[in-house]
């Protein structure tokens, strides 16, 4: 039995050992979240106050490390919305492996337009596509994510231009996005253009309220 609340350095080795995808769908840009990030998210989200007995909403959800993370981390549900069916067949079992199947709702539909309606969560917690393969994403999940909830935690690509460019774009929907932390992610070689086994890029954490 999987307990309800875990160490943090417990949380990220069992996110660590979920199942994953060996060969990613290239335009979907899919890239796990390591579970020290995700830990790292998730308790961040308790120091703010913004997490614990609240519904949480992942768009993209990729294998469900987010979705896991949060339930675990004292969420009292997540939504997990997943386009691609094989990251869909993974999430389940690790969600059954983890034994959050009864506080996590698997929704296959496109993040841009999810099937749900405002107001359904409290918090977004999110690793989107980072818009390198079809440019601005990012921008279009984290929009979708905010037109269903009034908070997100999102992880983007760090660069001067993506920090005044999304700052810009959130003034002009009455929201303010603020960087929390930039991480060093490391991308594992899943797509057949990625030139070396593992690639290190940075990333930023964001808050927009």
């Amino acid at each position: 039995m999987v307990e309800e609340r875990l160490s943090k350095k417990k949380l990220e080795i069992l996110l660590d050992n979920l199942k994953g995808k060996t060969i990613g769908h290239p335009t979907l840009e899919q890239h796990r979240t390591p579970g020290w990030i995700a830990s790292d998210i998730v308790w961040i989200a308790r120091q703010l106050h913004i997490i614990e007995n609240r519904k949480v909403l992942d768009l993209g959800s990729g294998v469900g490390i987010l979705c896991i993370a949060s339930v675990l981390a004292g969420a009292s549900r997540c939504i997990s919305v997943e386009i691609d069916p094989e990251s869909i067949s993974l999430q389940i079992e690790n969600i059954k492996s983890s034994e959050t199947e009864t506080r996590i709702d698997v929704i296959r539909g496109d993040a841009r337009v999810p099937p749900l309606r405002r107001g359904c969560c409290d918090l977004a917690i999110m690793n989107p596509p980072f818009g390198t393969v079809r440019k601005g994403t990012d921008l279009e999940f984290l929009k979708s994510a905010l037109s269903l909830c009034p908070t997100s935690l999102s992880l983007h690509l760090k660069n001067e231009k993506s920090r005044e460019f999304i700052s810009r774009e959130m003034k002009k929907i009455g929201k303010e996005a603020k960087v929390l932390k930039t991480y060093k992610m490391e991308l594992k070689q899943i797509f057949e253009y990625h030139k070396s086994k593992i690639r290190r890029i940075d990333v930023d954490l964001y808050v927009v309220v």
